[in-house]
């Protein structure tokens, strides 16, 4: 009978333990978390454009040129004040833009400007001060002397605009290299003072090589009212000279320019830019600048200056 009794446990105790077995599940493992990843950034959309000079009559700085999307920077010939817009006697030309200067900057997506070149005090401290003035109510930023940093579409540029004259200041590749790790881009303008001239002098070589040298990623001369050659040297871009791009006062009559379109993108620290050249007419006698009427003839000058290899893109020739 005891035999029978433990018989009949051993079997329960079986028939119950595997019950419990095929009850049990095993909890599913958790899925894994989605990899966080830093939002892409979009590409940094700029275009550079000559020596500016807006008379009363210039209603627009561009017609004909695609410029959506992307911030202008140029180079401001003169204060922006009443009067005149050009006097021209024996000692010298004294240049003022119109007072709607900034609303026409503003209207063809200009968001940084260049003070620094000749004609800046031609109205004295007090009208580059009101110049400064006037184009900060306008939301765009003048530069000029002192290095500036400005945050746009979340890239941080730093921006360092000088007046070379006929000397060689090698104080800009210090004010390039101060501002090289605090900021994604450095933008340099430089500005020189002399007749027009397809060739850079020895002076401004030896400075764009040392802000080149100090880390600037996109240096551009203006001033001799010339078009120069484009070069792509290392991780920098370099623009020797880009002409005028509106000129009201008829101090100069040099209608060949260039429209610089910029596309640059930073992945894990590495910096990349794409650019272009459009060639323009410049807008000369009031009117705005223009795509020009045979781009080819203006690039075929550039190659014979020297420019790294042009590629046709559209109307615009890539480097």
């Amino acid at each position: 009978m005891l035999r029978v009794s433990y018989l009949f446990m051993a079997v329960w105790l079986s028939v119950t333990c595997s019950s419990c077995s095929r009850g049990y599940r095993e909890p599913a493992p958790e899925p894994p978390a989605p990899k966080q990843t830093a939002p892409k950034r979009a590409p940094l959309k700029l275009w550079l454009g000559g020596d500016v000079h807006i008379g009363t009559e210039l209603t627009r700085l561009t017609e004909g040129v695609a410029l959506e999307g992307a911030m202008g920077i140029v180079n401001l010939e003169g204060p922006i004040a009443p009067g005149l817009s050009a006097e021209i006697n024996s000692a010298g030309v004294r240049l003022r833009n119109a007072v709607g200067t900034p609303g026409i900057l503003r209207a063809a997506g200009v968001g940084v400007v260049g003070l620094a070149n000749n004609h800046r005090l031609d109205d004295g401290i007090a009208g580059l001060e009101s110049t400064r003035r006037a184009l900060q109510s306008a939301g765009i930023s003048p530069v000029g002397g002192s290095t500036r940093i400005i945050e746009h579409a979340s890239w941080k540029l730093a921006l360092v605009a000088r007046e070379l004259g006929n000397t060689s200041d090698r104080k800009i590749a210090e004010s390039v290299r101060v501002v090289v790790n605090s900021s994604d881009v450095v933008i340099v303008s430089m500005h020189v003072t002399g007749p027009p001239s397809y060739l850079p002098s020895e002076p401004l070589v030896a400075v764009v090589d040392s802000v080149v040298s100090a880390g600037g990623d996109i240096v551009v001369v203006h001033g001799s009212h010339a078009v120069a050659k484009v070069e792509r040297r290392a991780d920098a871009l370099i623009v020797w000279g880009l002409g005028n791009l509106v000129f009201s006062c008829d101090c100069t009559r040099e209608q060949d320019a260039l429209l610089l379109l910029l596309s640059v993108t930073k992945t894990a620290g590495t910096l990349r830019i794409g650019a272009e050249v459009l060639p323009l007419q410049a807008g000369l006698n009031g009117q705005p600048a223009r795509p020009a009427a045979d781009p080819h003839v203006l690039m075929g000058l550039l190659k014979s200056l020297g420019s790294s290899t042009l590629t046709p893109s559209g109307a615009a020739f890539s480097f």
